[in-house]
Formats: C-alpha cells, sequence, structure tokens
C-alpha cells in the first residue's frame, strides 16, 4: 500500500489538486446523471507510470437511500479484463451493500486458461 502522505507532498505539486486525496475509490454521487470520463494515475513499486482513463455512465434512483434491493446480488458473467495488454475472462459477483449504499465486488473467477 502506497504513503498518503508522499502522496500528497507529491501531488502538490500540480494546479488545482489542493483537493486531490490518496484513494483508490470514488464515490459517484455528488456527480450529476450523465456520462463522464474519470482518469488516474499509477506507479508501481518500480517507477513505472501509466496514465488511464475510463467512461462511466452516472444513473442515479428517485432517492438518495436504497432500503432494499432485490435480489441483492448477481453474477456478471464472460467479462473480458485487459492489464498490461493481456485480456483475461472472468465472471464477477457484484452484491448491494445497503450500509455504504453501493455495489461491491464480492468474488472474481477466472474463467479458462
Amino acid at each position: 500500500m502506497g504513503d498518503p502522505a508522499r502522496y500528497q507532498n507529491f501531488i502538490s505539486k500540480f494546479a488545482n489538486t489542493e483537493n486531490s486525496e490518496f484513494a483508490t475509490v470514488y464515490g459517484f454521487s455528488p456527480l450529476s446523471q450523465r456520462i463522464h470520463t474519470i482518469g488516474g494515475r499509477a506507479y508501481s513499486q518500480d517507477g513505472v507510470l501509466k496514465d488511464l482513463t475510463a467512461s462511466t455512465y452516472v444513473v442515479k434512483f428517485y432517492s438518495d437511500i436504497l432500503e432494499e434491493m432485490n435480489p441483492d446480488h448477481r453474477w456478471l458473467k464472460f467479462n473480458r479484463v485487459t492489464v498490461d495488454g493481456t485480456t483475461k475472462i472472468y465472471d464477477i459477483l457484484i452484491m448491494w451493500d445497503s450500509e455504504v449504499q453501493r455495489f461491491k465486488i464480492n468474488s472474481i473467477i477466472k474463467r479458462g486458461k
């Protein structure tokens, strides 16, 4: 795991980063309902830098709090996951977590070789 103080020191050198934080997740609730592009920069322990972006479409329910989700889990089958240019196929189990009001990945199962 990285060092938050080191990250904050590094990121403060860039313009408009005073509100940046060391994190691996982002809460989408403040975003409007539309397509958003999210970017990130990752450093390996060997100092290799990789900039990544992904687009996501934010959809909102009619209320801020969901009392129940039924079914509360779902298997997402045959997902193509590419890491460092290599694509493999996985089944991913997502489950609704009422306490934090979001889906979480509960299980990842590799398919094939």
